[in-house]
């Protein structure tokens, strides 16, 4: 999973700190299947057009089975 988040966003300073409890929780737990990510769409611009990136925060799910869902 890959959060796309501008640092003067309103809402991704809020869900900042419950993405990181989660990355933290997966961790704890041992799911090494399991990945967060985060990415600054205002530095990585070529990624946040790749996905087609409009408003923050954008969180989007992938799969080794099919990719971005």
């Amino acid at each position: 999973m890959i959060e796309f988040y501008a640092p003067w966003c309103g809402h991704c300073k809020k869900l900042a700190p419950e993405y990181s409890k989660a990355a933290l929780e997966i961790k704890s737990k041992g799911l090494n299947n399991i990945a967060l990510a985060k990415v600054d769409a205002t530095v990585e611009k070529e990624a946040s057009d790749q996905f087609d990136i409009k408003g923050f925060p954008t969180i989007l799910y992938f799969t080794r089975a099919t990719g971005k869902t």
